[in-house]
């Protein structure tokens, strides 16, 4: 399992499109995607690791921007940086 629905609001991603449409700043944006993709854009790169760091640092407000990819309430490396993990080497 490697991929699940991600969410965030537009604002927070800091985008005006997305996936070529224009987006207002309030729209919440739901995308089928992979684990550990934070902001959204299809791919699994350091910028996502470095949300889900900044995630795990600071347990504010758990979302899947910030790491909590299993949406259980909590960043952590026993579950979601394992699931971050595994789509790298999908």
């Amino acid at each position: 399992m490697t991929h699940a629905l991600g969410y965030a609001e537009a604002s927070t991603l800091n985008i005006s499109t997305f996936r070529g449409q224009t987006v207002d700043p309030t729209s919440l944006i739901i995308a089928y995607t992979k684990y550990g993709d934070s902001n959204l854009d299809s791919v699994v790169t350091n910028s996502d690791l470095a949300y889900f760091v900044d995630g795990l640092a600071t347990q504010i407000a758990p979302s899947w921007i910030s790491g909590d990819y299993n949406y259980d309430g909590r960043v952590d490396l026993g579950n979601d940086f394992v699931l971050f993990e595994a789509s790298l080497l999908s």
